[in-house]
């Protein structure tokens, strides 16, 4: 089985270590709105991959933050066959965690696809 194809959100699909993070935010190219901002920078491997940064500004409560995360690996998740060879970083912002999911879907596909854009420059 593919490893895109897979249901799973795997820990290859994932950015793990704080070096990982760093290359992201040094050589960055990023996409914002209210509500996030994706970071990314294409990668040497054959598929994508997602790290998040929730913070306590974002939500003081740690079931919101999970809620979130959640949220946006499901996201990912549905997306990365279209994502290609690229590292993703979303930091959530504070009015992200007020906002109902059924809108979210539709607001994050188009910041991957805006953030795959620049990244792809």
């Amino acid at each position: 089985m593919s490893l895109l194809l897979s249901e799973q959100f795997t820990k290859a699909l994932r950015l793990l270590k704080p070096a990982e993070f760093k290359r992201v935010f040094d050589r960055r190219q990023s996409a914002h709105n209210a509500n996030f901002g994706v970071y990314c920078v294409k990668n040497d491997l054959e598929h994508p991959r997602l790290g998040l940064v929730i913070s306590k500004k974002v939500s003081k409560k740690a079931v919101v933050r999970n809620r979130i995360k959640r949220q946006l690996r499901e996201s990912f998740r549905r997306q990365q066959d279209s994502l290609g060879a690229v590292d993703f970083v979303v930091v959530a912002k504070a009015p992200y965690a007020k906002i109902a999911f059924e809108s979210n879907a539709s607001i994050l596909e188009t910041v991957w696809q805006k953030a795959l854009k620049r990244c792809k420059r």
